[in-house]
């Protein structure tokens, strides 16, 4: 049995950076949905601090629902809001103009599915860098897994994330290691491999 990781939105650096350990992975889609977690949502770096994007989802089956069978709501226009904010945090990094139209094209691939839409981000992001571990997504739960992933906190586990440079909005700002890998891919662009691996 193979190494088990949730679906992530934008993942953390830390998440990347563990799913780079591996040849290869497998990626839960049968769990029930657990609410508040990196599934749908990431953080990246403001003028005023730390900002949350979430990715407002519909449950078919409420609570009971596994993730495969997530949706992305359509209820309020999510995507034009995360580009905008995306765009305002690092209009002005190193490697913004390089990626912002792969960023807005995967936002703006139509589909219904949390699943695909992340599976597209998570790839970009790993042929990105060059990360060469498979992911493989699950077609049961997995029971036992040689490593459970799945209720980790990365942005928790992110003392070992050497430091980059992040845009700085003021004299005092100091790194902050839990952020999307957004933050490394716009600050660092190809070279965030380093960090990564």
């Amino acid at each position: 049995m193979l190494p088990v990781f949730p679906t992530a939105y934008f993942g953390s650096v830390a998440y990347f950076k563990e799913l780079a350990q591996f040849d290869e992975v497998i990626i839960e889609t049968h769990e029930h949905f657990p609410k508040q977690t990196l599934r749908n949502r990431c953080e990246i770096l403001g003028a005023q601090g730390v900002i949350r994007l979430t990715l407002p989802v519909s449950k078919p089956n409420g609570t009971k629902t596994p993730t495969h069978a997530i949706a992305c709501s359509d209820q309020e226009d999510w995507k034009t809001i995360h580009l905008r904010t995306i765009t305002t945090a690092y209009a002005a990094a190193p490697y913004f103009e390089h990626y912002i139209s792969d960023i807005r094209a995967l936002l703006e691939t139509p589909t219904n599915s949390l699943i695909e839409l992340n599976q597209r981000i998570t790839q970009f992001l790993l042929s990105t860098w060059g990360i060469t571990t498979q992911l493989t997504w699950s077609s049961e739960y997995v029971t036992q897994p040689i490593v459970d992933f799945r209720n980790t906190h990365f942005e928790l586990n992110s003392q070992n994330i050497p430091f980059y440079t992040q845009i700085s909005y003021n004299t005092h700002q100091v790194f902050n290691p839990s952020l999307s890998a957004l933050d490394l891919l716009f600050c660092e662009g190809p070279m965030g491999r380093k960090i990564i691996i």
